[in-house]
């Protein structure tokens, strides 16, 4: 028995309200803020450049995965504390909403990182629609100095670029961690900081101008 009319009038219409509810999601992260301290003493830490990292899931009937929505970088006070005003933006095919928060400091690596995340509201108990929105969190990040050698520092610093950068964010408002990373790789020893690992593969002050700088601009 062929499907009626009715039901290919319904089933158009389904497709049509899922496809403008992913389109009407709207993204919200209210007030992120915390603290950056040592992970051995307990003892806040000034002038480390948080960064924070809005990364969602989303899923096609062909394939699924994840994206950054948003970016940013500030620097904590005199007592270790940072701060994230609120924001809303709409995006097209997110389905949960995840902030990670970690830090970087010359000298220091964070080693546990703060996160908050929310799930957004279902139609049809499967189908995200409305908004997903993050509570206000305070959440706390911690560092131990850096104990390796420079060539480690050197492979640290392209994996803290590497898992904190938002491709299709707001690159720009990443600039104050790219600018300060730059700045300790200048002061590496030559032999460190302008290592090819083969001939035409960048070095790591060109991958900071060329591949995260360059972008924040």
């Amino acid at each position: 028995m062929k499907p009626s009319i009715c039901v290919w009038l319904s089933l158009a219409f389904v497709g049509l309200f899922v496809t403008q509810a992913r389109a009407d999601v709207t993204l919200v992260s209210k007030p992120i803020t915390g603290v950056v301290i040592d992970a051995s003493t307990g003892r806040p830490i000034a002038d480390a450049v948080v960064t924070a990292k809005w990364i969602g899931g989303f899923s096609t009937v062909a394939h699924g995965g994840t994206r950054c929505a948003k970016g940013m970088a500030t620097t904590t006070d005199a007592s270790g504390h940072f701060s994230f005003s609120e924001w809303t933006m709409t995006h097209p095919n997110l389905d949960n909403l995840l902030v990670e928060v970690g830090a970087y400091r010359p000298g220091w690596a964070d080693i546990d990182r703060g996160t908050a995340g929310a799930h957004p509201t279902k139609f049809l108990g499967f189908i995200p629609a409305g908004r997903i929105e993050i509570p206000p969190s305070d959440l706390r990040v911690k560092m131990q100095p850096f104990t390796g050698t420079p060539q480690e520092r050197r492979a640290y610093l392209l994996g803290f670029m590497l898992s904190t950068a938002c491709d299709d964010g707001d690159v720009a408002k990443m600039g104050p961690l790219y600018r300060a990373i730059r700045d300790e790789a200048a002061a590496m020893p030559p032999e460190v900081r302008d290592f090819r690992s083969m001939p035409g593969r960048l070095t790591l002050m060109e991958v900071i101008d060329q591949g995260y700088l360059r972008r924040t601009r």
